[in-house]
């Protein structure tokens, strides 16, 4: 079994827009972010959150993006 170490990077800068609304993050960066701030949250719950779309993100291509302002709005329970 490999151990892999998803690298989450800071948020880029674009003129105009809050770092936090840019959605750049994939499911397991998601996790990743998440977990740092709070341990209780599992690779499971992100992916249940996804699924049932409790956790919104926007498609490109084969995958969805998530901005880091909805993964705290999620973790925290508030509504979007």
């Amino acid at each position: 079994m490999t151990v892999r170490r998803t690298e989450v990077r800071p948020a880029p800068n674009v003129p105009g827009i809050d770092p936090l609304d840019i959605p750049n993050l994939s499911e397991p960066q998601v996790f990743a972010y998440l977990h740092e701030m709070n341990d209780h949250i599992t690779r499971r719950m992100v992916r249940d959150a996804v699924l049932h779309k409790e956790l919104r993100g926007v498609k490109r291509g084969n995958k969805n993006l998530f901005s880091r302002r909805a993964a705290l709005s999620w973790m925290t329970g508030d509504d979007e």
